[in-house]
């Protein structure tokens, strides 16, 4: 038996269009609103080392021989119960010398592994001032990600800082003023920066207890669908029609054998799965190779419609996503499934987003929209004049938060798991738009014989 818990229940009650303005009017004007949030501690675990810190300032902003004297230590923060492994290293290079404070929340000695809440904290045994006593970084870990922090800098004056913050690698917001000193930060808890910060910083976004806010029909789909890529075989041009027969999509004449899927029978096949239990059949093929001009296009591709299809990816995502959004909102419109404003990323009309930025554009969506999962039409300009940009490959996206906190993406196509990673390293200097699709609970795919698995 499932239980019905209050995420559930918050889940079923955001259909309402009426519930949604009331959300909307008090997340935008109501007293959480992100342009004028506060830090609250106690609504995740983010572990503070500010004792540890205050207690070695002394070390940290005396002589060279204090800092490099300073031994390495172990300690619980009897208040909290958070262990601190403390430790320096020095650094010697071409542009001088330095002694890092690492102050970790690990369990090695590498000081530029990312623990949530380690801080790192650079002094320069080359130069010194009155002020930040030759301290000239901060660096703040804020997930348990080597390429995720926040950077502090001191300004000109010195009397204040400028903060950056890393997303997986990217990033996302710079020159952030911070009106105290490195030295002054140095002692201050996290908790004290973000606040200072949080006119400019929607702190939530980077790290909220996801855990305790969002469900889970993402990863529920995802598991579904996980142990059915064994049953699913690979065909040029293959896809699985209305009445649940493989066929070719540009001619619809049926697979002979067994059948199998292209990327783009895979993504149908995945819709399907959540489209059928509602309407009782598959997704019309034909529908699903309608042409937009209306939307997409110039004078140059119309030349060659017929002869490359450049948009194929594109219009076959698009339509997919809509015959979803139709069962729920049957007045929208087709460019409402497009991933379009985002806070973070830019996009770019029919070409969607950098392929190297994919893993912070899901995270963004997974954080801004739990309850969807997402179809991508990699794109690429040819070799060949006139250059044409060509939609030539399709791939489906399940991002979400785990049960523990972190950020997940399960990457599928061609009948097969992939990573963010590869996408990245084999489609580089690509592009991907992507559509939405609200996830279902109810996944029945067609095309593969199984004996039906119960759940208790």
């Amino acid at each position: 038996m499932i239980k019905l818990t209050n995420l559930t229940i918050f889940k079923n009650m955001r259909d309402s269009k009426k519930f949604i303005l009331i959300v909307l009017f008090f997340y935008f004007f109501g007293l959480n609103s992100i342009f004028a949030s506060t830090f609250n501690t106690s609504s995740f675990a983010f572990p503070e080392n500010t004792e540890v810190r205050n207690n070695l300032y002394t070390n940290l902003t005396g002589s060279n021989q204090e800092a490099l004297s300073t031994l390495p230590e172990w300690t619980v923060i009897e208040a909290t119960g958070v262990r601190v492994n403390f430790f320096t290293e020095k650094v010697i290079n071409e542009d001088g010398g330095n002694i890092y404070f690492c102050f970790s929340h690990g369990t090695d000695l590498d000081f530029s592994k990312g623990t949530i809440g380690s801080y790192i904290i650079k002094k320069s045994l080359d130069e010194f001032d009155n002020i930040n006593y030759g301290i000239t970084q901060i660096k703040i870990f804020y997930k348990n990600n080597d390429n995720s922090f926040i950077r502090l800098l001191s300004s000109e004056s010195k009397q204040e800082s400028v903060m950056e913050i890393q997303l997986y690698g990217r990033t996302t917001q710079k020159n952030i003023r911070v009106p105290l000193s490195l030295a002054e930060l140095s002692r201050k808890s996290f908790s004290e920066l973000a606040n200072l910060t949080s006119n400019y910083v929607d702190w939530n976004f980077y790290i909220t207890d996801y855990k305790k806010l969002y469900g889970d029909d993402v990863r529920l789909l995802a598991e579904a669908i996980d142990p059915l890529l064994f049953f699913l075989k690979d065909e040029d041009d293959g896809a699985i029609d209305r009445e649940g027969n493989f066929v070719y999509i540009e001619s619809l004449e049926l697979q002979e054998d067994k059948g199998g899927l292209n990327c783009s029978g895979f993504a149908k096949w995945v819709v399907d799965g959540i489209y059928k239990p509602v309407t009782g059949e598959n997704i019309d093929i034909a529908y699903l190779k309608e042409k937009h001009y209306e939307l997409r296009g110039n004078r140059w591709s119309q030349k060659l419609e017929d002869e490359k299809d450049p948009y194929f990816g594109l219009d076959w995502t698009r339509n997919l996503a809509f015959e979803i959004m139709k069962l729920h909102e049957p007045q929208s419109i087709l460019s409402s499934v497009d991933i379009r404003n985002l806070r973070y990323h830019e996009y770019r009309e029919n070409i969607g987003f950098p392929i190297e930025d994919i893993k912070t554009v899901l995270y963004e969506l997974a954080v801004t929209y739990p309850y969807n999962f997402y179809l991508g039409s990699l794109n690429n300009k040819s070799n060949e004049p006139p250059y044409l940009r060509q939609h030539t490959h399709v791939v489906v996206f399940f991002p979400y938060i785990d049960q523990k906190g972190k950020f997940q993406t399960l990457v599928y196509s061609l009948n097969e798991k992939l990573s963010v990673d590869y996408l990245k390293s084999n489609w580089k200097d690509n592009y991907i738009h992507l559509v939405q699709i609200e996830a279902s609970a109810r996944f029945e795919p067609s095309g593969v014989n199984f004996n039906p698995v119960i759940r208790r």
